[in-house]
């Protein structure tokens, strides 16, 4: 977690959902009879990574949540969230089939709040394994934000939570699949595009993230509305865009970023935005977007989007469309790196 601060307190709710009526009501019931068994097994294991103190230096708590007999609090669980110092997990668990739609309105409630979410059980590891591809509700999920996990988990759950803690996407690969990805777009010339938590993805290997051309350092502000510029209008991806334009995200600060490497094409305008202590970049460049050569590949990387709202965007999915035409070399387009400008940006329009 080099770069980002960890929070002081790493809360994880555990959450059975229930299921609803053929009516559509939550079911729940007064009083329970015998402790989920998926809530005892999870809540032992999460208190032995406490004890061992396997996630370092952080305050770890544990909240288990059975809506079989008590509501599902979101609104307390964001709160915590949003709070100085707090981070939170929900984990949705032991999920079965006929629990799923209920788990998934719970998921999507909490990803609305931007409350990070995990959701596993028989139904996603069972729809998972049957099928080649992901099933459309299971990508609905996805889409939204949050981390499926198939299978059984003892002997990972840490890993799980330490990803959760340290906002890690990482996918076990072996040596010779990292050596096919580099190699399929550095030597056989092949396109890369990428969005938002891209730069979050791969933490422990160096070169994905040399291809990439940066690495995730925190999103200073949540989500927020700001002013982004537009640096290279003569980009395939970018040449619809307004010099300025003004857009609600969750923008992410980047290091590990060369201008000497990647040409810049949007960046965030930070000089009317509130001062922030996480901002560690001091000279105002916080680039949002770039494409950059990775070998005789084309690399195109973009912050947006975190909202699905913003994926709805005509400019933004028309951005990804013309930047996967760029990476196909159907268009062309001149990504000499540039220093940053100096120049005062234009009024947003």
């Amino acid at each position: 977690m080099d770069g980002v601060k960890r929070p002081a307190t790493f809360h994880v709710c555990l959450i059975k959902p229930s299921k609803y009526d053929d009516e559509g009501f939550v079911i729940r019931h007064w009083r329970g009879v015998l402790p989920n068994n998926t809530l005892a097994c999870l809540h032992g294991l999460t208190e032995d990574i406490r004890r061992r103190e396997l996630l370092g230096n952080v305050d770890l708590r544990v909240r288990l949540l059975d809506e079989a007999v008590m509501p599902i609090p979101i609104e307390e669980i964001a709160s915590l969230s949003r709070s100085p110092g707090q981070q939170v997990v929900a984990a949705l668990v032991g999920v079965q089939t006929n629990q799923f739609c209920r788990a998934a309105d719970i998921a999507f409630a909490l990803r609305r709040e931007e409350v990070p979410v995990i959701i596993g059980g028989f139904h996603v590891s069972g729809m998972m394994a049957m099928f080649a591809e992901v099933s459309p509700e299971i990508r609905q999920l996805l889409a939204a934000g949050a981390t499926v996990v198939a299978g059984e988990v003892e002997h990972r759950w840490s890993e799980i939570l330490r990803d959760a803690l340290e906002g890690n996407r990482e996918v076990e690969l072996s040596p010779d699949q990292k050596a096919d990805l580099l190699s399929f777009v550095h030597d056989d010339g092949k396109g890369f595009v990428a969005a938002h938590i891209a730069t979050t993805a791969f933490l422990s290997w160096p070169e994905f993230g040399e291809m990439l051309g940066g690495r995730f350092d925190s999103h200073p502000w949540g989500s927020v509305t700001a002013n982004v510029i537009n640096e290279d209008p003569s980009f395939p991806a970018t040449r619809h865009l307004p010099l300025t334009f003004e857009l609600h995200d969750e923008f992410y600060q980047t290091k590990d970023f060369s201008r000497e490497k990647s040409r810049v094409l949007l960046r965030l305008d930070t000089s009317k935005l509130p001062v922030n202590q996480n901002v560690h970049i001091t000279n105002g460049d916080f680039p949002l977007a770039w494409a950059k050569m990775y070998g005789k590949g084309r690399v195109f990387y973009a912050s947006f989007a975190h909202d699905a709202k913003t994926w709805d965007d005509p400019d933004i999915y028309q951005m990804y469309f013309e930047a996967i035409k760029w990476a196909l070399k159907l268009t062309d387009a001149d990504v000499t790196p540039r220093p940053f400008p100096v120049a005062t940006p234009p009024d947003a329009k």
